[in-house]
């Protein structure tokens, strides 16, 4: 009866020291696990403070990317008017005027329609011709200035008509830019009908992206 119950001790006390055991060995696993989620995030926290914010652009300058990556259209002159007067049509200048401006001369008179192609209105486009300096800046740079089809219009030619004259703003100023000199012109054009006495009236206006010299293409 007593080694019966001496046995019956050891088994109890060996049943209670598994026991605490298992629970030290739960608390450890429990701790292990916890640390371990500890050390992840510690990790993690420090890359996720040191990358960079992204910014956005903002929509005028996504406009201006996509305009800049968008191809402009290829157009001659006689695009720019409507369609009933096509037929008609002529790239040959006009007779010159001798007198005209720049020898003390009156301007000589705009003639011709100044009807429109609505079709092209905010279209980008690449054009070549001929320019008239409008606007010069204190240093002699070019800013504003028509932009038209034959050499000679405005000067010792009478101006051609409204609709064959785009008013042009560069995006930046021109530098040894001489009247008459030839140009590839590319830029959004819109119609807008203006006057810039004496010189004549436009039809078209452009705030030009890319002003290069004229190369046939």
């Amino acid at each position: 009866m007593h080694a019966q119950a001496r046995g019956s001790g050891l088994g109890a006390a060996a049943l209670s020291a598994m026991g605490a055991d298992g629970v030290l060995a739960r608390w450890t696993r429990a701790a292990l696990a916890c640390l371990t989620v500890g050390l992840w995030v510690a990790s993690w926290l420090p890359a996720a403070a040191a990358e960079p914010a992204v910014a956005k652009p903002s929509s005028a300058a996504t406009t201006a990317a996509s305009r800049t990556t968008r191809a402009a259209r290829r157009i001659d002159w006689d695009i720019l008017l409507p369609k009933s007067e096509r037929a008609n049509y002529s790239d040959e200048a006009p007779e010159p005027i001798h007198d005209y401006l720049g020898e003390n001369g009156k301007a000589a008179r705009q003639h011709g329609s100044i009807a429109v192609n609505a079709e092209m209105d905010e279209k980008l486009v690449q054009i070549p011709g001929f320019v008239v300096p409008l606007v010069q800046d204190e240093t002699g740079l070019v800013t504003v200035f028509f932009l038209v089809p034959y050499f000679g219009a405005c000067i010792h030619v009478p101006p051609p008509p409204a609709n064959q004259i785009i008013h042009v703003v560069a995006a930046k100023p021109l530098n040894n830019v001489q009247t008459m000199d030839a140009f590839w012109v590319s830029g959004t054009l819109d119609i807008a009908y203006s006057e810039s006495p004496p010189w004549g009236a436009s039809g078209y206006r452009m705030k030009a992206d890319t002003v290069t010299p004229y190369t046939k293409r």
